[in-house]
C-alpha cells in the first residue's frame, strides 16, 4: 500500500479436518508436539541445540505493560537451525509436510543468498518480491491442511546488496508466509528483521508475516519487531494479508518497521471481489511506530492500512501510535473500489496517539473521496466508532489542512480526513 498510491498487490509465487475456533484457542495452552529437526531438509540448513544468542528486539514498551512472543526464559531452551540462500522453490525452508512447528528459532546466514540479482526493481506497479525465509505446510488449493506455529523465533539476516536496493546493507525478502492457509494458527512467536523493505508499495513493500488466500488464520501473542538487534530498522510491513478470510489477530505487538505498517489488501493487479481479503478482526493489538521515519514517498504510512476489503471489519481496542504529523496522517486507511465495508472500531482514547497538530489526539481515519483516480466505494455511514463503555463518537470531517485546533475532544470525536 502506498499512501501516495493506495495500490498493494500480492502475487507470490509459489481434505483435513480442521479443529474448531474454540480448541484452537485451547490449545495455545497446551503443548505442540515439537517438529524433530531430521524432518527439515539437511541440504538446505544445519542446525544445533545449543542455546539461542541472547537476542531480544529493543521493544519500546515499559515493564508493566504485557509481554509478547516467545518469552525471554523459554529462549534458552529453544533448538535452533540455520538456513542458507532461497534455494527452495524461493524459500530459504520451504517444508510442505510440516504442519506443526513448537520451540524453535530459525536464523538465515548472513550473506548467504544467491538470489540478489533477482529482486524487483522498485517501479510504478511492480511485482511483488517472491524470496520469503519460510513456508510450511501442503497448501497450495482450498484442500489445504491446519498449520501451528506455537513458539518460533525467527530473525532475518543482511543478504548481499542488490540492484534493486542500492541503500540497503542487503536485499530485501518476506517472512513467514501463510500460503493458502486453512485455520492456521500462529502463537507465542517472535520475529526479528525477518522481513527486509523499503517501500510502501510492491516490491519495496514486504511482510514479516505474509497472508496469500488464507482462510480462518488465527494470530496470537506474536511480536514482530522490524529492527535488527542492534537497533536498526529494516522492516516491511510486520503484517500483510491478501486474498485473505476472516483473520484474526489477538493480543500481539507490531513495532518499529522502516516501511509500512499493518495492511489487509488485494492479491492480484486489479481488485477484485475474487481477490479481496474480508472481514479481518483485531483485539488488543499495539501497532507502535511503523514507517513515517522520513517524510518521503514510499515512506509515508497509516497505522492499519485497509484496501479493497469487504464484509466487516473490526478492530477492539488497538493501541496505535504513528509518527506521522502531516495534516493527511491518519490512524486507519480505508479505501475500495469493491462494495463498502461494515467498519466498526473500539477505542480507548487515550491508546491513540500521534498524528496532525490540530486534530486534538483524536483517532483520525483516512477515507478519501476518491482511490486511484477513482471513487472511493467506503461509506462513512458505514462506520461505527465507540468508547469502550458503547458510547458512540461523532466524525468530524475535514478536507484540507485545519490552521488552528479543532473545536473537538477525542472523547467525544474522532477525524475523518476526505481529502
Amino acid at each position: 500500500m502506498s499512501n501516495e498510491s493506495g495500490t498493494n498487490r500480492l502475487s507470490p509465487t509459489g481434505s483435513s479436518t480442521h479443529l474448531t475456533r474454540r480448541a484452537l484457542l485451547s490449545m495455545l495452552g497446551l503443548a505442540v508436539p515439537a517438529v524433530a529437526i531430521t524432518a527439515l531438509t539437511p541440504a538446505a540448513m544445519a542446525s544445533t541445540t545449543a542455546a539461542v544468542p541472547a537476542v531480544a528486539p529493543a521493544a519500546a514498551a515499559a515493564s508493566t505493560l504485557p509481554s509478547y512472543g516467545v518469552k525471554a526464559a523459554a529462549r534458552s531452551s529453544l533448538k535452533v537451525v540455520t538456513g542458507r540462500d532461497f534455494a527452495q522453490s524461493n524459500y530459504c525452508w520451504y517444508e510442505p509436510t510440516i504442519t506443526s512447528l513448537k520451540n524453535v528459532a530459525y536464523t538465515i546466514a548472513p550473506n548467504s543468498s544467491t538470489k540478489a540479482s533477482a529482486v524487483p526493481v522498485q517501479v510504478s506497479g511492480g511485482v511483488t518480491n517472491p524470496f520469503s525465509l519460510m513456508r510450511l505446510g501442503p497448501n497450495n488449493s482450498t484442500s489445504g491442511q491446519q498449520v501451528v506455529v506455537d513458539g518460533l523465533l525467527l530473525t532475518g539476516t543482511a543478504q548481499p546488496p542488490s540492484a534493486a536496493n542500492p541503500g540497503k546493507t542487503g536485499h530485501n525478502y518476506h517472512g513467514l508466509t501463510v500460503y493458502w492457509g486453512r485455520n492456521n494458527i500462529i502463537a507465542n512467536s517472535t520475529f526479528i528483521a525477518a522481513s527486509w523493505g523499503d517501500a510502501n508499495s510492491p516490491p519495496g513493500e514486504t511482510f514479516a508475516i505474509m497472508g496469500y488466500k488464507d482462510t480462518d488464520t488465527y494470530i496470537k501473542n506474536v511480536e514482530v519487531d522490524g529492527r535488527t538487534p542492534d537497533g536498526t530498522r529494516v522492516g516491511g510491513s510486520p503484517m500483510g494479508f491478501n486474498n485473505s478470510t476472516r483473520p484474526v489477530i489477538e493480543d500481539s505487538y507490531l513495532h518499529h518497521s522502516l516501511v509500512s505498517s499493518l495492511t489487509f489488501s488485494t492479491a492480484g493487479n486489479t481488485p477484485s471481489v475474487a481477490n479481496a481479503t474480508s472481514s479481518p478482526t483485531t483485539r488488543r493489538i499495539r501497532i507502535e511506530h511503523n514507517a513515517n521515519t522520513k517524510m518521503e514517498r514510499g515512506y509515508r504510512f497509516t497505522g492499519i492500512n485497509h484496501e479493497h476489503v469487504l464484509g466487516t471489519i473490526k478492530h477492539y481496542l488497538p493501541t496505535i501510535a504513528i509518527d506521522w504529523t502531516e495534516w493527511t496522517a491518519s490512524h486507519m486507511w480505508f479505501g475500495s473500489w469493491l462494495s463498502s465495508a461494515e467498519i466498526r472500531i473500539t477505542i480507548d482514547p487515550a491508546s491513540i496517539t500521534g498524528g496532525y497538530r490540530n486534530n486534538m489526539g483524536c483517532l483520525t481515519l483516512a477515507i478519501p473521496t476518491l482511490v486511484n483516480g477513482r471513487t472511493n466505494q467506503q461509506k462513512l455511514s458505514d462506520v461505527v466508532v465507540t468508547l469502550p463503555d458503547g458510547t458512540p463518537l461523532k466524525p468530524y470531517i475535514v478536507s484540507s489542512p485545519q490552521g488552528s485546533p479543532m473545536p473537538i475532544s477525542r472523547n467525544t470525536h474522532y477525524v475523518v480526513n476526505v481529502g
